[in-house]
Order: structure tokens, then C-alpha cells, then sequence
């Protein structure tokens, strides 16, 4: 788990930084001594943990990085951040239902089809309506349905995807475009909380008119907890984020579902019409 090992490394650089050691260097330290291996598999360099983790090593002072340590050490964010099991599932299920979408069809076209055209060439009997439509607009039907199916994977993966934090996901066109408003405002409203200890360091913030923002900064100018205001909203957020993208899922499982029953039913039309046919002949 990425955010347990982030966790742990902030934890261990709170108690351990050394005064002639800078923030980048502590936690260089941490990440390469065998016990942080406990805590999960190496930080990928273009995830939100390593941008918070470059933004610490760019400060100067060690007291202010212990402190903003201290901060994200309070946080238990891999309870708040896990990828809900259902996502996964989902994903699993679109992937199979399209290769096996590709596979039937590609057989069907290549050994079946064929087959039935030579055996009416053979016997003299016309062809069937249904079978010639279906032949002559095979390419279309099969680009149309593959296009939905595929782009339902995609972005299947995409929601998915949103729950491993990767940097820039946000400016993707199929984050932008093709996932509900509901689910675009909550993973900003993350970020933006995850960032907030460090958005002060850069010189354009995430989203610097964002609500969150200036709450929690009302929050750091007063005798509050920050990291007890943090993982609060961070609870809400995850939970609205995870609704929202079940609310897509299900729409894309439904649009998938009746993409499923058309292909069988042109399949069915291609593959039982030349056999009634024929049967009649025999």
C-alpha cells in the first residue's frame, strides 16, 4: 500500500531527522533501509505520494519539515485511501466480457461465416437476407460495439485509477470528459487536502480558490488540529468519491449489458438463419 508506506516514512522522519541531514536526505534514508520494504512497494515516482514527498525535500529548514512530518504522521491515511474491492472486480468483469467480444467475433468471421457462404454457393440457394446484411455491415456493427465496450473499459480503469492518486490524472480527457461532475469535484477536493501541508511551498497551489483551502488555512491559523480536520474531510470526500464512481460503475455495467444483448443478437441472427435454411434444403 503506497499511502502506508507514505505514512510510515512521515512518521519515522518526524522522530528520526538529523539536524545535519536535510528533509530529502532523511527521507532518502527511510525509504532505503529494509523495514520501510514492510510497508508496502516503492513509491512510483508519478504518484501524489512522491510529489508531497519532493515538495518536503525542497525545504530548507528542517523544523518546518519536521512539522509538516508531524502532520501527516497524525493522518491514518490508508484507511481513508484504499481502493474499494468492487472497483476491481468491475474492471475484471469489462476486460473479460471484451476479449471474449473480439475472440467470438474474429472466429465467427474468419471460420464460420465462410463456411456458409461456400456451402450456399454449393447447394444454389440465395443467401439469406438477414446473413447478407449482417456480412455486408459486419464491420460496422463490430467497430460500433467495440468502440463502446472499450471505451467502457477505459473508463472503468480510469475511476479505478482515481483511488491510486497518480499526478495529473485530473487534466486526462477521460477524467475531464467522461466521468460525472460528482466524481471530478471530490477527487479535486482530495488532492487539494492531501497538498495542503505543502501547497504553501509552491508557487501555484492545486486549486487556489478552492474552498477546502481556505478553510483548512482558517483551520492552521487557529488554535484547531489540523490533522484531525484533515482526516475528517479527507473521510467525506473518499466516501463521496466512492459513491459517485459505484453511481458510473453501475451505469457503465447496465450500457455494457445492453451492448452484450445487441452482439448476441446479431450473432444469433448470423450464425441460426443459414442453418434453418439449410436444414429446410436437407
Amino acid at each position: 500500500m503506497t499511502w502506508g508506506k507514505f505514512s510510515y516514512i512521515c512518521r519515522k522522519a518526524n522522530k528520526t531527522i538529523k539536524s545535519d541531514e536535510s528533509a530529502s536526505e532523511c527521507i532518502s534514508r527511510i525509504e532505503s533501509e529494509p523495514n520501510s520494504q514492510l510497508y508496502g512497494d516503492e513509491i512510483r515516482s508519478d504518484s501524489l505520494c512522491r510529489k508531497i514527498f519532493n515538495d518536503i525535500g525542497a525545504i530548507t529548514e528542517n523544523a518546518q519539515a519536521k512539522k509538516i512530518f508531524d502532520i501527516y504522521s497524525e493522518l491514518d491515511l490508508p484507511q481513508h485511501l484504499s481502493e474499494p474491492m468492487q472497483f476491481k472486480r468491475v474492471t475484471i468483469y469489462l476486460t473479460f466480457v471484451t476479449t471474449v467480444f473480439f475472440l467470438v467475433s474474429i472466429i465467427y468471421q474468419l471460420y464460420v461465416a465462410p463456411s456458409f457462404m461456400e456451402l450456399f454457393v454449393i447447394f444454389m440457394i440465395p443467401t439469406p437476407t438477414l446473413l447478407l446484411f449482417y456480412q455486408q455491415y459486419w464491420p460496422l456493427f463490430f467497430i460500433l460495439i467495440a468502440a463502446l465496450l472499450v471505451a467502457s473499459v477505459i473508463v472503468g480503469f480510469t475511476l479505478r485509477s482515481l483511488f491510486k492518486f497518480r499526478q495529473n490524472i485530473e487534466k486526462s480527457f477521460v477524467f475531464r470528459f467522461l466521468t460525472f461532475k460528482g466524481i471530478r469535484t471530490s477527487y479535486l477536493k482530495i488532492v487539494d487536502i492531501l497538498s495542503f501541508p505543502v501547497s504553501s511551498l509552491q508557487v501555484n497551489s492545486i486549486s487556489e480558490n478552492s474552498k477546502i483551502i481556505e478553510h483548512l488555512t482558517e483551520v492552521e491559523n487557529s488554535a484547531m488540529s489540523l490533522a484531525v480536520e484533515m482526516e475528517s474531510l479527507l473521510r467525506l470526500e473518499m466516501q463521496s468519491l466512492s459513491e459517485c464512481c459505484e453511481r458510473q460503475m453501475r451505469l457503465i455495467l447496465a450500457l455494457v449489458a445492453a451492448i452484450i444483448v445487441v452482439a448476441i443478437f446479431f450473432f444469433l441472427v448470423g450464425v441460426y438463419s443459414p442453418i434453418f435454411v439449410l436444414g429446410e434444403v436437407v
